[in-house]
C-alpha cells in the first residue's frame, strides 16, 4: 500500500483481504469447537507487526495520492489510515465473534466509502 497509485487499487486490496480474513474466520471455524471468544483473534506478533507495518504503508500510500492531488489538501493521511484500518480491525474482531463474515465486509465499505469522501475530483 505504500506505492498506492489510485483508489481503485486501494479497493481491489481491500476485497483481497476482506476475502483472505474471510477464509481465516472459516476455517477457525470448522477447526474448533470452541466458544466464539475463544477464538484467537489474530492478535500473535506476526499479526501486530504486519498491522503496524500496514498502517505505515497505507499512511504512506495516502500521502501519495495526495501528492498527485487525487486525495483533498486538507485530509491528513495519518488519520485516513488509522481509521480505515480501524475499522477493517474492528470488523475483523466482530466476524470472529460472530463467526460471520457480514460484519468486515461492513467495515470495509464503510472504510471505502470514507475514502471515497476524501477524494479530490478528477
Amino acid at each position: 500500500m505504500r506505492n498506492l497509485d489510485s483508489p481503485e487499487q486501494l479497493a481491489s486490496w481491500t476485497q483481497s483481504l476482506v476475502v483472505a480474513l474471510g477464509n481465516h474466520i472459516s476455517s477457525t471455524q470448522r477447526a474448533t469447537k470452541l466458544p466464539p471468544a475463544a477464538i484467537p483473534d489474530g492478535c500473535g506478533e506476526d499479526a501486530r507487526r504486519w498491522l503496524l507495518h500496514t498502517w505505515e504503508d497505507l499512511t504512506a500510500g495516502f500521502a501519495r495520492l495526495q501528492r498527485n492531488q487525487l486525495l483533498l489538501a486538507d485530509v491528513d493521511p495519518a488519520v485516513l489510515a488509522t481509521a480505515f484500518l480501524a475499522a477493517i480491525q474492528g470488523g475483523y474482531l466482530l466476524s470472529v465473534t460472530a463467526r460471520n463474515i457480514t460484519p468486515l465486509k461492513i467495515a470495509a465499505d464503510m472504510a471505502l466509502q470514507q475514502v471515497a469522501r476524501s477524494l479530490a475530483e478528477r
